[in-house]
């Protein structure tokens, strides 16, 4: 297959000046003349034949991009890497890549990566271009047909066509014949001697499934010109033919549906600070979310909010549950009404100071509900899961940036609530290995989605520092207590890898893709963070200049559990899961102080 992505020179990087448009009945594909002559004739020809029968015109044109989808004025465009080549072509389409994004709002680039060598090779150029997660949209496939059948599912989803009839009720009609007949000769040849001929026969003859499950020996004698022995072995094979028909159409019900079948993630804890702004960017890729939350440290209002910043569209898509985990009849009531396809775990207490004071809390709330939820998991065949760990299980590590495979001791009861439940779903996985469970050790969650909408809104006195520092700044505490000024660090205050809290959520969504792409997954831990320390009076400053905002400060003793300094090795989540943070200090102190400058008392109104 030739390469796809390479650029077909200056005089094409401008989109047409206008695309056809064939209304509200059909869509045009508009596709680049180079591109098409770089190609095998017999994928152009499945092309033509595969977009005919989804009702889209071909055209063929000097565009930029290889397709063009267009339809009622809306267009999207693709481009195709058809075969990846690490030494040639890597540099030129990732440049390509770069100019169309700035011209397409609806790019997506269609990969061929047929070996697990061009996939990690990708990876590694994903990063060394500098990609912006999701923008474009790379769709990832393992041969070119499967990427054109994925296209026409993409650009109808995306609200193209809508209008669209797709087949008349003839094309339907004839559409269904077909699959019987796929579905028949599939079944039959099922059986031991029974080949595509017998299969071809036996349907002229008799025409259903139903009718071959109940013919006698000598009806198929009589009508057909199989031998006595296959007559036998369909006669004694007639209760396998009904079941294996069951089957088989259930598959082509399922293939039917195609991509139009949304995965459903359960997220516990979804209304908080880390759920919410993970809630929003699962809309915006396309799954169904259903949240339980007890509201424990949240309130309803952030939901709402969820749904007004994703738009009517994508907030039907969007469950909200009241419930906790630690009542078992919540759980079941939730997993007894729907499939989950995967759960993303952030249910808990995770303040450290309070757990050191009410230690049996943190013990009840994080391990009790976790318990409960991998037995609804286990009963209900939901066996994959995003759990949300913390920086705090490598206690005070004698060495920074901390790796994956350091030794583990957490130094305060939160901490050891989540290194007890790392051990459990490696048990888990240990005695069930169909398991998938990725620990997701993320560090210090800070700042807020930028149209200042959701946020971080802890009830009570803040224990994060992020959150404390904001109150101070609108008014609502009077200072700041930085905790130790006496740690050996540069200006004394403790040091911490602070992380954008939609970085964060775009490496959840990595983390569920890298669940449902490898079964052989296992167990595995990922530190999220920026890799980069940063000290508490350095994060002060960064705020004040943000804010334009002075932060009185009290210097206070140390907490008892804090770790002098903390930062991540990210080089295994970089690698594996495709995901890297690309938020700075300035941009997290920017949106912080927009949240709070727009919501002074967070969610709430003063009273």
């Amino acid at each position: 297959m030739a390469t796809s992505g390479s650029s077909h020179g200056p005089s094409t990087d401008q989109p047409p000046p206008s695309l056809p448009n064939s209304g509200s009945a059909a869509g045009v594909c508009i596709m680049s003349n180079a591109w098409k002559d770089e190609q095998d004739p017999s994928l152009i020809s499945f092309i033509s034949a595969f977009l005919g029968s989804n009702s889209f015109r071909l055209n063929f044109v000097s565009i930029s991009p290889d397709l063009i989808f267009n339809c009622g004025g809306v267009s999207i465009a693709f481009v195709f890497v058809t075969k990846w080549d690490d030494c040639c072509n890597v540099g030129s389409i990732f440049n390509r890549v770069k100019r169309l994004k700035a011209q397409f709002a609806r790019l997506y680039v269609v990969a061929t990566l047929s070996t697990k060598e061009q996939d990690d090779s990708f990876m590694r150029s994903y990063f060394q271009y500098e990609m912006e997660f999701g923008k474009p949209a790379f769709v990832l496939v393992t041969d070119p047909e499967m990427g054109f059948e994925k296209i026409v599912k993409i650009s109808t989803s995306r609200g193209m066509c809508k209008q669209q009839k797709v087949a008349s009720k003839v094309k339907v009609e004839r559409k269904r014949a077909v699959q019987d007949t796929d579905t028949f000769i599939r079944v039959l040849t099922s059986i031991p001697n029974i080949n595509k001929h017998d299969a071809n026969s036996l349907y002229l003859a008799i025409g259903s499934i139903e009718a071959a499950a109940k013919t006698s020996k000598e009806d198929i004698l009589a009508n057909t010109d199989l031998s006595s022995d296959k007559a036998d072995s369909l006669s004694r094979d007639s209760l396998k033919v009904q079941k294996v028909s069951i089957l088989f159409s259930k598959l082509l019900e399922f293939v039917e549906m195609g991509s139009s079948v949304e995965q459903n993630i359960l997220v516990t804890g979804g209304a908080g600070f880390i759920g919410t702004h993970t809630v929003v960017q699962l809309l915006k890729e396309g799954f169904k979310v259903s949240i339980i939350d007890n509201l424990d440290n949240s309130v309803i209002e952030a939901v709402d909010r969820v749904r007004e910043l994703v738009g009517p569209d994508l907030s039907n898509k969007l469950e909200f549950n009241l419930g906790d985990l630690r009542n078992k009849g919540d759980i079941e009531k939730l997993f007894s009404k729907q499939r989950f396809d995967a759960v993303i775990h952030f249910a808990g207490l995770k303040a450290v100071g309070e757990s050191v004071g009410n230690p049996r809390r943190y013990f009840d709330n994080n391990l009790v509900g976790t318990i409960n939820l991998y037995e609804a998991m286990a009963k209900y065949h939901c066996k994959m899961m995003v759990f949300s760990s913390s920086a705090t299980v490598y206690g005070q590590p004698e060495k920074i940036p901390c790796v994956e495979d350091f030794e583990l001791k957490a130094m305060n009861p939160y901490g050891r609530t989540k290194l007890f439940l790392e051990e459990i779903a490696r048990d888990i996985h240990a005695a069930e290995p169909e398991w998938r469970i990725v620990l997701l050790r993320y560090f210090n969650p800070v700042g807020a989605h930028e149209s200042g909408r959701i946020g971080e809104d802890p009830k009570g006195i803040p224990n994060n520092l992020m959150p404390y520092i904001q109150q101070v700044a609108v008014g609502r505490l009077p200072e700041l207590n930085v905790y130790g000024h006496d740690y050996p660090t540069e200006d004394g205050s403790a040091v911490r890898d602070y992380i954008h809290v939609m970085d964060l959520a775009d490496g959840h969504i990595a983390a569920l893709r890298k669940l449902f792409a490898d079964p052989k997954i296992g167990c595995t831990a990922y530190n999220l963070g920026t890799g980069r320390g940063t000290s508490v009076l350095e994060m002060v400053a960064a705020f004040e200049k943000a804010s334009g905002k002075k932060i009185p400060i009290k210097l206070c003793p140390r907490r008892a559990g804090d770790a002098t300094a903390v930062y991540a090795s990210t080089e295994r989540a970089e690698k594996e899961l495709g995901w890297k943070a690309k938020y700075g200090v300035d941009e997290m102190c920017r949106d912080q102080w927009n949240w709070a400058n727009n919501n002074p008392w967070g969610y709430q109104k003063k009273l």
